[in-house]
């Protein structure tokens, strides 16, 4: 009898701990919000999916697939956490910012230099001791004295699959693996590393891929370009950044569906943008919405 109530106890043990394990890195549907043709999905453990609602298909969704983001390739020693990582030949779009999340500019002062070969960030000036503030909600995945050049660096991952660095601090103030809000200080500005005067390099990067701050982010005006959305193609070295009312010039050899396929939408809102048919040809040299 007692034998029989020990291996009863022994499974209920195991069950418990494999639905626990399956709770902590399988996240679940706790949500759906629907915007115009586009759903987004909320899960469990604070992240969300994008895609639209045609595109829905349970055997291939080409969208964000933001229930791992903080478990695959989450490195607290290495700035880069993609190193050696397979290309994939997947396409989809990234919403830089949704109704439900705020952005928040880092620092506000004087621009210094953009985004260009071999410096991949922008610099703005501060003083010593400024409060440098996290652009995004999110979680940090690094934060300590970089002796590559950036000094003390904190690398925040959002909740868009996007990743932030601000370098240059003179102060620490938050540790890895800790959820911040956008618009809290996460360190103070100064000019560690490879500075010669109090500035901020700040960069945004999607899978270790630097992209222009200043293609989404409207510096003076403090604020995300409006209609912005991020391209991802795996294929390319940078992902391009893809704003409303963006055209195509028609070349030689192009279809709809390859139109469609290269800027990740679809024959029927390509169309409907364009007021056109999926029937007619598409004349050479003329320029056509993709979103």
């Amino acid at each position: 009898m007692f034998v029989q109530i020990k291996k009863y106890f022994l499974s209920l043990i195991f069950i418990l701990t494999l639905s626990n394990t399956y709770c902590q890195y399988i996240p679940f549907v706790i949500d759906t919000i629907s915007h115009e043709n586009n759903k987004i999905l909320i899960y469990s453990d604070r992240t969300w999916s994008y895609f639209q609602e045609y595109n829905i298909d349970s055997t291939s969704i080409s969208c964000l697939d933001t229930t791992s983001l903080f478990t695959a390739n989450w490195n607290n020693k290495s700035i880069f956490a993609y190193l050696g990582e397979p290309q994939t030949r997947e396409k989809f779009e990234v919403e830089i910012l949704d109704s439900n999340k705020i952005f928040s500019i880092p620092i506000c002062g004087k621009f210094y230099r953009g985004f260009s070969r071999g410096h991949d960030g922008v610099d703005i000036g501060l003083s010593k001791g400024d409060s440098v503030k996290a652009a995004f909600d999110g979680k940090v995945r690094y934060s300590a004295f970089n002796r590559g050049g950036y000094g003390n660096l904190v690398i925040m991952r959002h909740y868009n699959g996007l990743e932030t660095y601000y370098a240059h601090l003179s102060k620490l103030l938050v540790k890895a693996d800790q959820e911040v809000k956008a618009g809290q200080t996460i360190g103070l500005g100064g000019s560690t590393g490879r500075s010669v005067s109090p500035h901020l390099h700040f960069e945004v990067r999607y899978r270790d891929k630097p992209i222009d701050p200043q293609k989404i982010i409207d510096f003076e005006k403090s604020q995300i370009i409006s209609g912005c959305r991020l391209l991802v193609d795996n294929n390319k070295n940078e992902p391009r950044p893809l704003r409303k009312n963006s055209t195509h010039k028609v070349k030689r050899g192009d279809t709809l569906q390859k139109i469609a396929k290269m800027y990740g939408t679809t024959v029927q809102k390509i169309c409907k943008l364009n007021n056109i048919s999926a029937k007619k040809p598409l004349k050479r040299g003329k320029r056509i919405k993709v979103s």
